[in-house]
């Protein structure tokens, strides 16, 4: 029997992971897709995948548009260099729905975390959950910031939908950090 493999993907926004997935996608693996799971999540609550990332300003009237906002604990963070508001309701459905993802992908021989897994504080938080697994990063290499809005604002104005600030896009650039092997993975391999 051949060693269960996590496989992670590690790339910004519009890097080309999910084509990657889509293109490389075997009939036995778990896709853990970040961006489907946050789709179908806020569809229930009746926001867009643009509004389950939205803060609240401080004039809204956040619980008719929101429910209650609570503050991101610390150990959430990854890249975000302040705490942000999250939706509460949205937020503890999300993790509640991940930990049943994460305790039901243990239990598979082949998983792919499709997100961005930019801090090597995120990334550890997911490669402990896998301990019988062996762990591949695969890599998509960063561009410059200009060109990551760029094909940002392409899709946000294709699909009319997963639009990303700059500031946003540029706190997750500067804060993006390489993979290593030191984290726990047994290689990493080019997107």
């Amino acid at each position: 029997m051949s060693t269960p493999t996590l496989y992670m993907l590690v790339g910004l926004p519009c890097s080309g992971k999910t084509t990657y997935v889509n293109d490389n996608i075997q009939s036995t693996d778990f896709v853990i897709s970040m961006d489907k799971v946050t789709v179908h999540l806020g569809a229930i609550f009746g926001y867009t995948y643009d509004e389950m990332f939205e803060k609240p300003s401080a004039s809204d009237d956040t619980s008719k548009k929101f429910g209650i906002a609570v503050k991101q604990p610390l150990e959430w963070k990854t890249w975000e260099p302040y705490v942000w508001d999250l939706l509460e309701e949205p937020n503890l459905a999300f993790m509640a729905v991940m930990d049943f993802i994460w305790s039901n992908a243990q239990k598979r021989s082949s998983v792919i975390v499709d997100a961005t897994n930019l801090s090597i504080a995120g990334r550890k938080r997911i490669l402990d959950k896998f301990p019988a697994h062996k762990k591949v990063a695969v890599l998509f290499d960063p561009v410059s910031l200009e060109e990551t809005i760029s094909r940002v604002n392409g899709r946000a104005k294709r699909d009319g939908e997963k639009f990303i600030p700059a500031a946003t896009l540029k706190r997750m650039h500067d804060s993006f950090q390489v993979p290593t092997l030191q984290e726990g993975f047994t290689a990493i391999v080019n997107g």
